[in-house]
């Protein structure tokens, strides 16, 4: 099975200001968007990931189930892997060195459901992932 990354756009409720926003963001194959975390950081003596505990009740991550598919215009270069070794070296999916994660919340039924947007959570602000 073939992991795709593609692009989505539409009106995205954005919790901190209270509105809808138009975004294009990044989405899986089913067009289910993909979120980062303000915590999240590649500098040295922080975590790969910082969403653990509870946090993954809400948000989970990406995982692949085979190789990647990116959809133009993403570049294949600017996504890559974190290893989990928590998880028995199951790697994340990254852009651009941020982990990616999915909302729990966003409806999977209805791909104008974007929920997650400008969410703080979980001591940091989930943001969509933007190309």
């Amino acid at each position: 099975m073939w992991h795709t990354v593609r692009l989505g756009r539409q009106s995205v409720y954005h919790f901190g200001s209270r509105r809808h926003l138009v975004r294009t963001y990044l989405a899986d194959r089913d067009g289910r968007a993909l979120y980062t975390f303000s915590l999240d950081s590649l500098q040295p003596g922080t975590q790969p990931t910082n969403c653990a505990g509870g946090c993954a009740g809400s948000w989970y991550r990406v995982i692949p189930d085979g190789p990647l598919v990116v959809s133009a215009p993403l570049r294949a270069a600017d996504f890559g892997y974190l290893t989990l070794n928590e998880q028995g070296h199951v790697a994340q999916l990254t852009y651009r060195g941020m982990p990616l994660y999915g909302y729990y919340g966003d409806d999977p039924t209805r791909r104008d459901r974007v929920m997650g947007h400008g969410r703080t959570e979980f001591g940091g602000e989930w943001r969509l992932a933007e190309p």
